[in-house]
Protein backbone atom coordinates (compact mmCIF):
# COMPACT_ATOMS: atom_id res chain seq x y z
CA UNK A 1 0.00 0.00 0.00
CA UNK A 2 1.28 3.45 -0.91
CA UNK A 3 1.92 5.80 2.01
CA UNK A 4 -0.67 8.49 2.59
CA UNK A 5 0.45 11.91 1.34
CA UNK A 6 -0.39 15.04 3.27
CA UNK A 7 -0.66 17.91 0.86
CA UNK A 8 -0.42 21.37 2.36
CA UNK A 9 -2.12 23.04 -0.59
CA UNK A 10 -5.83 23.84 -0.56
CA UNK A 11 -8.04 21.04 -1.81
CA UNK A 12 -11.18 23.08 -2.27
CA UNK A 13 -11.80 26.73 -3.05
CA UNK A 14 -15.24 27.86 -4.16
CA UNK A 15 -18.19 30.14 -3.59
CA UNK A 16 -21.69 28.84 -2.97
CA UNK A 17 -25.08 30.31 -2.14
CA UNK A 18 -27.35 29.24 0.70
CA UNK A 19 -30.43 27.50 -0.53
CA UNK A 20 -32.81 30.13 0.82
CA UNK A 21 -32.83 33.90 0.92
CA UNK A 22 -32.83 36.13 3.98
CA UNK A 23 -32.07 39.73 4.82
CA UNK A 24 -28.51 40.26 6.12
CA UNK A 25 -29.83 42.63 8.78
CA UNK A 26 -31.91 39.80 10.22
CA UNK A 27 -29.18 37.16 10.34
CA UNK A 28 -28.76 35.91 13.90
CA UNK A 29 -26.31 33.06 13.40
CA UNK A 30 -24.85 32.95 9.87
CA UNK A 31 -22.02 30.58 10.80
CA UNK A 32 -24.52 28.07 12.21
CA UNK A 33 -26.56 28.22 9.01
CA UNK A 34 -23.45 27.84 6.87
CA UNK A 35 -22.29 24.83 8.90
CA UNK A 36 -25.70 23.20 8.48
CA UNK A 37 -25.63 23.80 4.72
CA UNK A 38 -22.01 22.63 4.63
CA UNK A 39 -22.93 19.30 6.24
CA UNK A 40 -25.65 18.79 3.64
CA UNK A 41 -23.17 19.66 0.91
CA UNK A 42 -20.50 17.16 1.97
CA UNK A 43 -23.11 14.44 2.55
CA UNK A 44 -24.50 14.98 -0.95
CA UNK A 45 -21.00 14.77 -2.46
CA UNK A 46 -20.35 11.48 -0.68
CA UNK A 47 -23.63 10.12 -2.09
CA UNK A 48 -22.77 11.48 -5.58
CA UNK A 49 -26.16 13.22 -5.45
CA UNK A 50 -25.84 15.67 -8.34
CA UNK A 51 -29.24 17.32 -7.84
CA UNK A 52 -28.62 18.15 -4.17
CA UNK A 53 -25.07 19.37 -4.79
CA UNK A 54 -26.20 21.56 -7.71
CA UNK A 55 -28.82 23.29 -5.55
CA UNK A 56 -26.10 24.43 -3.15
CA UNK A 57 -23.68 25.78 -5.74
CA UNK A 58 -23.51 29.32 -7.04
CA UNK A 59 -23.49 29.62 -10.87
CA UNK A 60 -19.91 30.95 -10.65
CA UNK A 61 -18.76 28.15 -8.34
CA UNK A 62 -15.24 26.79 -8.86
CA UNK A 63 -13.31 23.96 -7.20
CA UNK A 64 -9.51 24.03 -7.08
CA UNK A 65 -7.92 20.70 -6.15
CA UNK A 66 -4.58 19.96 -4.48
CA UNK A 67 -2.80 19.94 -7.86
CA UNK A 68 -4.01 23.43 -8.70
CA UNK A 69 -6.58 22.29 -11.28
CA UNK A 70 -9.75 24.39 -11.20
CA UNK A 71 -13.11 22.93 -12.23
CA UNK A 72 -16.37 24.71 -13.03
CA UNK A 73 -19.72 23.83 -11.48
CA UNK A 74 -20.60 21.58 -14.43
CA UNK A 75 -17.27 19.77 -14.28
CA UNK A 76 -17.55 19.21 -10.54
CA UNK A 77 -21.03 17.70 -10.84
CA UNK A 78 -19.66 15.15 -13.31
CA UNK A 79 -16.76 14.24 -11.02
CA UNK A 80 -18.53 13.77 -7.66
CA UNK A 81 -17.52 10.12 -7.05
CA UNK A 82 -13.83 11.10 -7.12
CA UNK A 83 -14.38 13.99 -4.69
CA UNK A 84 -15.89 12.02 -1.80
CA UNK A 85 -13.95 12.51 1.44
CA UNK A 86 -13.79 11.09 4.94
CA UNK A 87 -15.10 13.16 7.86
CA UNK A 88 -13.73 16.68 8.18
CA UNK A 89 -11.29 17.25 11.04
CA UNK A 90 -9.89 20.30 12.84
CA UNK A 91 -12.74 22.39 11.42
CA UNK A 92 -12.57 26.15 11.97
CA UNK A 93 -15.12 28.81 11.00
CA UNK A 94 -14.50 32.46 10.11
CA UNK A 95 -17.71 34.51 10.17
CA UNK A 96 -17.37 37.65 8.04
CA UNK A 97 -21.06 38.56 7.94
CA UNK A 98 -22.45 37.70 4.52
CA UNK A 99 -19.45 35.45 3.93
CA UNK A 100 -18.61 32.43 6.10
CA UNK A 101 -15.35 30.55 5.49
CA UNK A 102 -14.96 26.97 6.73
CA UNK A 103 -11.54 25.28 6.71
CA UNK A 104 -9.95 22.12 8.06
CA UNK A 105 -8.57 18.86 6.74
CA UNK A 106 -9.84 15.51 5.52
CA UNK A 107 -8.74 12.44 3.60
CA UNK A 108 -9.82 11.72 0.01
CA UNK A 109 -9.81 7.90 -0.32
CA UNK A 110 -9.88 7.85 -4.14
CA UNK A 111 -6.62 9.85 -4.18
CA UNK A 112 -5.07 8.22 -1.10
CA UNK A 113 -4.31 11.73 0.13
CA UNK A 114 -5.00 13.87 3.16
CA UNK A 115 -5.51 17.50 2.27
CA UNK A 116 -6.41 20.85 3.76
CA UNK A 117 -9.66 22.35 2.48
CA UNK A 118 -11.43 25.69 2.50
CA UNK A 119 -15.08 26.18 1.60
CA UNK A 120 -16.54 29.66 1.22
CA UNK A 121 -20.27 30.21 1.71
CA UNK A 122 -21.87 33.44 0.60
CA UNK A 123 -25.42 34.77 0.62
CA UNK A 124 -25.95 37.14 -2.30
CA UNK A 125 -29.73 37.22 -1.84
CA UNK A 126 -30.70 40.22 0.24
CA UNK A 127 -34.44 39.69 -0.07
CA UNK A 128 -36.99 37.04 -0.90
CA UNK A 129 -38.41 37.51 -4.45
CA UNK A 130 -41.08 39.88 -3.14
CA UNK A 131 -40.99 43.54 -2.23
CA UNK A 132 -43.38 44.34 0.64
CA UNK A 133 -45.66 47.29 -0.02
CA UNK A 134 -45.70 48.49 3.58
CA UNK A 135 -44.04 47.95 7.01
CA UNK A 136 -46.73 45.46 8.08
CA UNK A 137 -45.97 43.18 5.15
CA UNK A 138 -42.25 43.50 5.87
CA UNK A 139 -42.87 42.42 9.47
CA UNK A 140 -44.57 39.23 8.25
CA UNK A 141 -41.82 38.44 5.74
CA UNK A 142 -39.05 39.06 8.28
CA UNK A 143 -40.81 36.88 10.83
CA UNK A 144 -41.15 34.06 8.30
CA UNK A 145 -37.46 34.34 7.36
CA UNK A 146 -36.53 33.99 11.03
CA UNK A 147 -38.67 30.85 11.25
CA UNK A 148 -36.89 29.34 8.25
CA UNK A 149 -33.56 29.86 9.98
CA UNK A 150 -34.79 27.99 13.06
CA UNK A 151 -35.83 25.10 10.80
CA UNK A 152 -32.39 25.00 9.17
CA UNK A 153 -30.63 24.82 12.53
CA UNK A 154 -33.24 22.60 14.25
CA UNK A 155 -33.59 25.27 16.94
CA UNK A 156 -36.89 24.03 18.37
CA UNK A 157 -36.81 26.51 21.28
CA UNK A 158 -36.65 29.47 18.87
CA UNK A 159 -39.20 27.84 16.51
CA UNK A 160 -41.95 27.29 19.09
CA UNK A 161 -42.94 30.92 19.97
CA UNK A 162 -43.59 31.70 16.30
CA UNK A 163 -46.64 29.41 16.10
CA UNK A 164 -50.04 29.59 17.75
CA UNK A 165 -50.97 26.82 20.18
CA UNK A 166 -53.66 25.57 17.78
CA UNK A 167 -51.34 25.67 14.73
CA UNK A 168 -52.20 23.19 11.96
CA UNK A 169 -49.91 22.11 9.11
CA UNK A 170 -51.28 20.22 6.10
CA UNK A 171 -48.74 18.27 4.05
CA UNK A 172 -49.16 17.57 0.32
CA UNK A 173 -49.06 13.78 0.66
CA UNK A 174 -52.61 13.39 1.94
CA UNK A 175 -51.54 12.43 5.46
CA UNK A 176 -53.24 13.57 8.64
CA UNK A 177 -52.67 17.27 9.41
CA UNK A 178 -49.90 17.96 11.91
CA UNK A 179 -50.35 20.07 15.03
CA UNK A 180 -47.77 22.12 16.92
CA UNK A 181 -46.72 19.21 19.14
CA UNK A 182 -46.18 17.02 16.06
CA UNK A 183 -43.89 19.59 14.50
CA UNK A 184 -41.96 20.12 17.75
CA UNK A 185 -41.40 16.35 17.95
CA UNK A 186 -40.18 16.24 14.34
CA UNK A 187 -37.67 19.08 14.80
CA UNK A 188 -36.47 17.60 18.10
CA UNK A 189 -35.81 14.27 16.39
CA UNK A 190 -33.93 15.98 13.55
CA UNK A 191 -31.70 17.67 16.12
CA UNK A 192 -31.16 14.40 18.00
CA UNK A 193 -30.04 12.64 14.81
CA UNK A 194 -28.03 15.67 13.62
CA UNK A 195 -30.10 15.81 10.44
CA UNK A 196 -30.31 19.05 8.47
CA UNK A 197 -33.27 19.94 6.27
CA UNK A 198 -32.43 22.73 3.82
CA UNK A 199 -35.47 25.00 3.38
CA UNK A 200 -36.70 25.02 -0.20
CA UNK A 201 -35.74 27.92 -2.47
CA UNK A 202 -38.40 30.63 -2.68
CA UNK A 203 -39.58 31.00 -6.27
CA UNK A 204 -42.37 33.53 -5.68
CA UNK A 205 -44.21 35.18 -2.80
CA UNK A 206 -47.09 37.52 -2.05
CA UNK A 207 -48.35 38.79 1.31
CA UNK A 208 -51.63 40.44 2.28
CA UNK A 209 -52.02 42.07 5.72
CA UNK A 210 -55.53 42.75 6.99
CA UNK A 211 -55.41 44.22 10.47
CA UNK A 212 -54.21 41.56 12.90
CA UNK A 213 -54.18 38.82 10.29
CA UNK A 214 -52.06 38.13 7.22
CA UNK A 215 -52.02 35.63 4.39
CA UNK A 216 -48.84 34.53 2.61
CA UNK A 217 -48.93 32.73 -0.73
CA UNK A 218 -45.63 31.36 -2.01
CA UNK A 219 -44.06 28.74 -4.24
CA UNK A 220 -40.89 26.86 -3.33
CA UNK A 221 -38.40 24.70 -5.24
CA UNK A 222 -37.16 21.90 -2.95
CA UNK A 223 -33.90 20.04 -3.49
CA UNK A 224 -35.92 17.07 -4.69
CA UNK A 225 -39.40 16.63 -6.10
CA UNK A 226 -42.11 18.93 -7.32
CA UNK A 227 -42.57 22.64 -6.73
CA UNK A 228 -44.65 23.35 -3.62
CA UNK A 229 -47.47 25.90 -3.47
CA UNK A 230 -47.84 27.04 0.15
CA UNK A 231 -50.59 29.03 1.86
CA UNK A 232 -49.99 30.37 5.37
CA UNK A 233 -52.18 32.28 7.83
CA UNK A 234 -50.51 34.64 10.32
CA UNK A 235 -52.09 36.17 13.41
CA UNK A 236 -50.72 39.03 15.48
CA UNK A 237 -50.84 38.47 19.25
CA UNK A 238 -49.39 40.95 21.76
CA UNK A 239 -47.44 42.69 19.00
CA UNK A 240 -45.87 39.46 17.69
CA UNK A 241 -46.80 37.66 14.47
CA UNK A 242 -47.42 33.92 14.73
CA UNK A 243 -48.23 31.31 12.11
CA UNK A 244 -51.66 29.76 12.71
CA UNK A 245 -52.01 27.57 9.63
CA UNK A 246 -49.94 26.24 6.75
CA UNK A 247 -50.85 24.04 3.80
CA UNK A 248 -48.65 22.68 1.03
CA UNK A 249 -49.80 21.55 -2.40
CA UNK A 250 -47.65 19.95 -5.06
CA UNK A 251 -47.68 21.77 -8.39
CA UNK A 252 -48.37 19.15 -11.06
Amino acid sequence: MRPVRRDLTLSVLFATALAFAFSPSAVANPDGEALAADRSFTAAINKADQASVAKLLDPEFTWTDRTGKTRSKTEVLLALPSLAADSDADVKVIDAGQVVLIHGNHRIPSQNASVRFVRVWVNPCKMVPYKPDNPAEQEVVSMWQAVERTVLTNDVEAWTPNFTDDFIFVTPDGGAPLNKADRVAMITELRRTNTTLIPAEVASMKVWVLGGAAVMRSEHKPLHGKVLHVTRLFEKHNGHWQIAFGQQTWVE
